[in-house]
């Protein structure tokens, strides 16, 4: 996950003789001067030392229309299917997916150049959102008809919006056949899954078993329209059944794997998000993680960031929240909150019209004070008595109408003075700013649109702008979010970069397209 971040290998000198033959042009501009360009358009450099020159490349050296690298990224991130990009950019299928490798490419290149200065940015507080979302493959083969399901787990922040990591659980450098020549000869079919030489991957032996034991539990999955307390008992049943807690995911006979590439186990993708991203975030002096309450997902924030919790510089929360409410009850949900936020303004003394946005804060957090206190009265435990017992949120929103609050990380007990500050960020527990990429993805990528069937239908049914090839999905998410987090602006007419404080200004697609990392060039 984190191969991007790798600083490149520049250019030098290629005279294997010359002292400057392992000092690249980029980080010792000095030793170098431009040279003119080949007809190819590449720079050219003259070696100070010998005299040798040589070229490199630049990011559209051999494409054949450039100009058309840009139109394609903007048709891309505005729900346009491949074969209308075909068409307007009078382009082929081959090209355009030819292009979107480049764009691929681009993106994480310039995305790498700022997100490697992330470790060492002593970021004061982070409030962070983590979820997960199921993305579909076409079937390519009519004899088989079962979709692939790849799901990719996603972290924002909750004030900037700034996505700092989409990983699907796929591998696309990795051959099936090969893979599972491997696994026959180290015998892993015979081995417990953490003992096997490729425990991350799903084997045909692995499908074949998660095929059964889904059949077993499908009697347990939840209906849509019942209460949140329900939906929140089912999901921990469903994940206390298991024989392993951080186990996430089964595949039914609907579902297939991929014919391409190798699907990862979801809690193997858990672990690798959430360690991916404590060394993205090593200077974060505090965090606080939202989760949704998704099997595995405790287990790897927690294995990434166990000294945080130890040393109390980073702590936990589950967050439940109704998403499948329809908009009549999520206003009857509004209103009833600010009804009730009215009525605590009055009981102290507060107009609700005039009452200031600092008032109306301090308000929201004695609210919540109340009710984690009398959660902790009640409880008869001396230590961790707020580990994992659910708050109801008193002031949902209509994005999460119905939400209820978890803390996880109660190691020592709070005291009274620590009440306010936990009732502040039970206030503040939310999924909206992943929620909110998410809604994007479905909404300005159309290869990743939401399917009309019901979920378990659509994996017999047969998507027209869904992708073929899995590593499709990883490849679109990395450039939805790179555009998401430098290019797109919101309300306040800010990008998520800008609001983190890592950009001054918004990013030109352009600037993104045409991005050089050789261009810290020597002058002429």
């Amino acid at each position: 996950m984190a191969a991007f971040l790798r600083i490149p290998e520049g250019h030098s000198c290629p005279n294997a003789a010359c002292l400057n033959h392992e000092q690249a042009t980029r980080e010792n501009p000095d030793l170098y001067r431009l040279y003119g360009k080949t007809r190819s358009g590449s720079k050219r450099f003259l070696c100070k030392k010998c005299g040798k020159t040589f070229s490199v490349p630049g990011p559209t050296t051999g494409h054949k229309k450039p100009h058309e690298n840009l139109l394609v990224f903007r048709l891309l991130v505005n729900q346009t299917p491949i074969s209308r990009i075909c068409e307007v950019a009078d382009l082929s299928y081959t090209s355009v997916y030819g292009k979107i490798d480049f764009l691929h490419r681009q993106c994480l290149r310039f995305a790498a150049e700022r997100e490697r200065q992330f470790s060492n940015t002593p970021f004061e507080r982070l409030y962070l959102c983590s979820d997960r979302q199921d993305y579909i493959v076409n079937w390519g083969d009519r004899k088989a008809r079962k979709t692939v399901q790849l799901t990719s787990a996603g972290t924002a922040d909750l004030h900037s919006g700034y996505v700092f990591a989409m990983t699907p659980n796929f591998d696309a450098t990795l051959d099936p056949e090969q893979v599972e020549t491997e696994a026959d000869g180290a015998g892993d079919n015979a081995e417990d899954p953490p003992f096997r030489r490729h425990a991350r991957l799903w084997l045909r032996s692995d499908y074949a078993a998660s095929v059964e034991r889904a059949k077993a539990t499908a009697a347990a999955s939840g209906r849509k329209g019942q209460s949140l307390d329900v939906e929140i008992q089912q999901r921990e049943v469903l994940v206390a059944a298991r024989d392993d807690l951080a186990t996430a995911e089964l595949l039914d006979e609907g579902q297939a794997l991929p014919e391409r590439g190798m699907q990862v186990h979801a809690e193997y993708g858990l672990y690798g998000h959430f360690l991916y991203l404590r060394h993205l975030l090593h200077g974060a002096r505090k965090v606080r993680f939202f989760l949704d309450q998704d099997a595995g997902m405790k287990q790897a924030c927690f294995a990434a960031f166990h000294d945080g919790v130890r040393d109390r510089w980073a702590d936990a929360f589950f967050v439940a929240i109704a998403k499948d409410r329809t908009v009549d009850e999520k206003r009857t949900a509004t209103a009833e909150a600010t009804k009730r936020l009215e009525q605590a303004l009055t009981a102290r003394g507060l107009n609700p019209a005039k009452a200031t946005p600092t008032e109306v804060r301090r308000v929201k957090v004695a609210v919540m004070r109340e009710r984690i206190q009398a959660i902790t009265d009640a409880s008869p435990e001396e230590r961790g008595r707020l580990d994992g017992k659910w708050v109801d949120h008193p002031f949902p929103t209509m994005a999460e109408p119905e939400k209820k609050v978890a803390l996880l990380t109660d190691l020592n007990g709070y005291d009274d003075d620590d009440l306010d500050r936990l009732a502040h960020l039970f206030n503040r527990a939310s999924l909206h700013a992943i929620d909110r990429f998410f809604m994007l993805v479905r909404r300005r990528l159309r290869l990743l649109e939401r399917p009309i069937s019901p979920t378990r239908r659509a994996r017999r049914v047969w998507h027209g702008y869904a992708p073929y090839d899995p590593a499709m999905v990883g490849k679109c998410l990395d450039i939805f979010r790179v555009w998401y987090n430098w290019c797109f602006t919101g309300e306040d007419g800010l990008t998520p970069a800008e609001r983190l404080g890592v950009a001054k200004g918004k990013v030109r697609m352009e600037d993104i397209v045409y991005f050089d990392p050789n261009a810290k060039a020597p002058v002429d």
